[in-house]
């Protein structure tokens, strides 16, 4: 990392900062914010990814993860 990957480890403090302070913002919130839907979009789009490079046939897990999407319609949270 000290030669190629991350010279003078300024992305490491960076990210540490960040992970820092998500993790007392979770700390403290009584409902967490999050997103099912786009949650649920994103885990599709990775499985059609995963299929396409894989030739693998996704078709019972895209269902599931559509499922998942429009069940979180009713469950998302957002909080500023």
């Amino acid at each position: 990392m000290d030669h190629f990957g991350d010279p003078g480890f300024g992305f490491h403090a960076a990210m540490a900062k960040v992970y820092g302070a998500m993790a007392l913002r979770i700390a403290t919130e009584v409902i967490l914010p999050f997103d099912f839907v786009d949650y649920g979009r994103v885990i599709h789009e990775q499985i059609v990814l995963l299929e396409n490079a894989t030739r693998v046939d996704c078709e019972r897990l895209k269902s599931a993860a559509l499922k998942f999407k429009s069940a979180g319609k009713g469950f998302t949270c957002k909080f500023l």
